[in-house]
């Protein structure tokens, strides 16, 4: 099986697990994905997606993806350019949220926690 073909099979297999859990938000990690090509993750049941990419898709790579239908209104979004986090700030229904998926780095990782914790304030 050609590598291509495993990615999508592996992507295909993540979704059904989603649908079956009834997940409504998810966050997914070491995406790979590049800045220069993001693939569509809409699938028909997760169709918002905010990303975080690095500049080489070896590494890093963050996602949020948000089920068709989930009352999600975004009031401002940062992005680590190093594929780390992504953060957004929003409203589901009418409460007022912060989510974020972190990937922390393997050195000084709480130093690099403290920084990102104070952009959330």
């Amino acid at each position: 099986m050609s590598t291509l073909k495993k990615k999508y099979v592996k992507r295909g297999r993540i979704f059904q697990v989603l649908r079956k859990i009834g997940a409504d938000i998810i966050l997914l990690q070491e995406t790979h994905f590049s800045h220069l090509r993001v693939p569509n993750l809409g699938n028909g049941s997760f169709n918002v997606w905010y990303h975080a990419t690095s500049s080489s898709c070896a590494a890093r790579g963050v996602s949020i993806g948000f089920k068709r239908g989930t009352p999600f209104t975004l009031y401002s979004e940062v992005k680590d350019p190093e594929g780390r986090y992504p953060l957004l700030k929003g409203e589901i229904g009418h409460l007022v949220v912060t989510i974020c998926n972190l990937y922390a780095p393997n050195v000084k990782p709480v130093s690099w926690l403290k920084d990102v914790l104070g952009k959330i304030g």
